[in-house]
C-alpha cells in the first residue's frame, strides 16, 4: 500500500483524516482514515454503527489485529497495524502528531496572491483538455455518437460513469434511433427505459425481485421481452455510497426523457442554436435544456420498491455540469475543427462566465484558501481549476510544484 496523500486533519466529529489518497492492489481510493491506539478501539467506540464513518478507506492501529472493520453501510475496510512498521519510537510519532504540522503544504503555507486568478487559468487549461479529448473522439466516431456517449457518461457520476459508457457503446445512437423508429413517439421514453434497464440487467426480474409487487415494472418487463435485445454481461452498477436520488435506475429514467427531444431533428444544428443567442452573462440559462422534471413512477421512486418524495430526475446542478463538461467543450471542439473562430470564442466566453456548480469535497476544501471577498465571485471555471489542481498535482503527489505555493518545496 502506498499513501499518495494523508489528507487533511478533521477537526469535527468523525474520522481523524479526510480526503486521504491511497493506492493498493484494488487501485486508487480517496476517502477517510481513522487512527486508534489499539485495533479493538474501533469496536469499543462503536464506529461500526456510525454512518459518519461510511467514507472510510483505511483503519490504522498502533497494535492489535490487522482484521478488516465493518462500516455502517455494510462495507469492509482494511486495518493496518503499524507497531512493527514504525521507523522510530512511538514517542517520536506522538511528537509528530502533536505538533499539528500541516498535512497538505497549502494549510499554513506561504501562498501566492491572486489565487482565484490561478484557479481561473487552471480551469481554462482543464477546458482545453476536455476539448482535446472530444477532438480525439471525433476522429474515431460520428459527432452525434460522441455527444450521445458523453451525455450518458455524465449521468453516471463518478461511481457509474464506466457502466454508462459501456451501455452507450453497446447501444449506440444509431441502434437506439432504429429501435425507436418501430414505436410511436409517445412511447419512446418507456422504450428507452426498458432497453437500458434490461440491457443493463436492472429490471426486477433480473435482480430477483417480484415484478408484480412494483408499480411501473410490468410495462417495462413486457417491453423488454418485446425488444429481444441481449443483456450486457460485463456491466456492473454501483448503488453503495451513491445517494438514492442518483441511483443508476433514476439516471436511466432521466436519460429516457432527455434523449427523445434531441433525436427529433438535426442534433448538431439544435445544439449550436442553443448557444448562438445566449450572451455570456446569461450562460446559466443553458441548464434548462438538460433539466428533467419528476416524471410518473420515477419521480416518486429511487428504485423498484423504493419510494421517494417527488424530485427532479435531472436537477439544475447536474444539468449545469452537463453544460460545462459536455456541451461547451464538445461544441468548441467542433467549432475548432471547422474553423468557426467566432463561435469558438463565444463558447469559451460562455464557459468563463458560467455560474458556480454544486460544491464537492474538493472544491469546498480549496475554496477555504481564498479570501472571503473572492469566494463570492467563484464560478464554474474556477471550480474546474480546483479539480484540475487536485487531479494534476494532489493525486500525483506533485506538492513541490503546486502553483498556489509562493515558495516551492
Amino acid at each position: 500500500m502506498r499513501v499518495i496523500s494523508p489528507g487533511f486533519p478533521n477537526s469535527e466529529y468523525g474520522p481523524d483524516f479526510r480526503d486521504a489518497i491511497i493506492v493498493d492492489d484494488a487501485g486508487m481510493r480517496i476517502g477517510d482514515v481513522e487512527i486508534h491506539a489499539r485495533s479493538s478501539d474501533w469496536h469499543l467506540h462503536k464506529h461500526s454503527n456510525d454512518p459518519r464513518y461510511n467514507g472510510l478507506v483505511l483503519h490504522i492501529a498502533f497494535e492489535g489485529k490487522a482484521e478488516p472493520v465493518l462500516l455502517a453501510n455494510g462495507r469492509k475496510v482494511p486495518t493496518i497495524v503499524i507497531k512493527d512498521l514504525l521507523k522510530g519510537t512511538i514517542e517520536e510519532a506522538e511528537i509528530l502528531f502533536g505538533s499539528k504540522m500541516p498535512i497538505c503544504p497549502l494549510e499554513g503555507g506561504d501562498l501566492v496572491p491572486g489565487r482565484a486568478r490561478v484557479f481561473h487559468l487552471l480551469g481554462i487549461e482543464r477546458f482545453e483538455e476536455k476539448k482535446a479529448g472530444f477532438e480525439r473522439e471525433l476522429s474515431r466516431a460520428e459527432a452525434q455518437e460522441v455527444f450521445y456517449k458523453a451525455l450518458l457518461v455524465s449521468l453516471g457520476f463518478s461511481e457509474n460513469k464506466r457502466p454508462f459508457g459501456i451501455l452507450a457503446g453497446r447501444i449506440p445512437l444509431s441502434t437506439l434511433s432504429e429501435i425507436l423508429g418501430n414505436f410511436p413517439s409517445s412511447r419512446h421514453s418507456a422504450v428507452i427505459q426498458a432497453l437500458f434497464l434490461g440491457a443493463g440487467r436492472l429490471l426486477p426480474s433480473q435482480r430477483g425481485l417480484l415484478v408484480d409487487l412494483h408499480e411501473g415494472a410490468l410495462e417495462l418487463e413486457a417491453l423488454w421481452s418485446e425488444l429481444k435485445f441481449p443483456e450486457i454481461e460485463d456491466v456492473k452498477w454501483t448503488f453503495i455510497k451513491v445517494r438514492p436520488y442518483n441511483f443508476p435506475t433514476r439516471r436511466i429514467a432521466g436519460a429516457s426523457f432527455l434523449l427523445p427531444p434531441l433525436l427529433k431533428e438535426d442534433l448538431l444544428g439544435k445544439l449550436f442554436t442553443w448557444i448562438e443567442d445566449i450572451p455570456p452573462s446569461r450562460s446559466g440559462e443553458l441548464r434548462r435544456h438538460f433539466i428533467v422534471q419528476d416524471e410518473g413512477f420515477w419521480g416518486r421512486h429511487y428504485d423498484f420498491g423504493m419510494k421517494a418524495s417527488s424530485s427532479t430526475l435531472v436537477g439544475e446542478g447536474r444539468a449545469g455540469e452537463m453544460v460545462v463538461n459536455v456541451l461547451l467543450p464538445f461544441l468548441s471542439s467542433l467549432a475548432r475543427r471547422s474553423g468557426r473562430r467566432e463561435i469558438l470564442r463565444h463558447l469559451e466566453e460562455l464557459f468563463r462566465k458560467f455560474p458556480s456548480l454544486p460544491q464537492n469535497r474538493i472544491t469546498k476544501r480549496l475554496l477555504r484558501l481564498l479570501p472571503e471577498v473572492e469566494r463570492k465571485r467563484i464560478g464554474a471555471c474556477e471550480q474546474q481549476g480546483m479539480l484540475f489542481l487536485f487531479q494534476e498535482f494532489c493525486l500525483k503527489g506533485r506538492c513541490s510544484s503546486c502553483p498556489l505555493l509562493r515558495r516551492k518545496l
